[in-house]
């Protein structure tokens, strides 16, 4: 049968970071070329992956925390809402 030759990727050299980039590491932030070195990059392989529980875990909280912020959001709308009500009606009546 046919055989596929497998693709070669070739790795850029990675620039140094720039002043900015170094603020932005140092203030926790994580800009892209920081995270792209080649060392970042085989950190990152090496790191062990959690187990299928935990990421439920970590998914079902994450899953909660948006469903709270959705909940407020709700509930500053439906307050906004009824504050233009009450504008509009205070409007007529003047």
């Amino acid at each position: 049968m046919f055989k596929h030759k497998r693709a070669q990727i070739k790795l850029l050299p990675n620039p140094e970071p720039t002043p900015l980039n170094l603020e932005i590491t140092r203030n926790q932030g994580s800009p892209v070329a920081i995270e792209a070195t080649h060392e970042s990059l085989q950190a990152a392989k090496k790191l062990p992956t959690a187990s299928l529980s935990k990421r439920e875990e970590q998914e079902t909280r994450e899953n909660d925390e948006l469903r709270r912020e959705l909940a407020r959001q709700q509930r500053k709308n439906r307050a906004r809402l009824r504050f233009i009500e009450k504008v509009m009606r205070a409007d007529e009546l003047l």
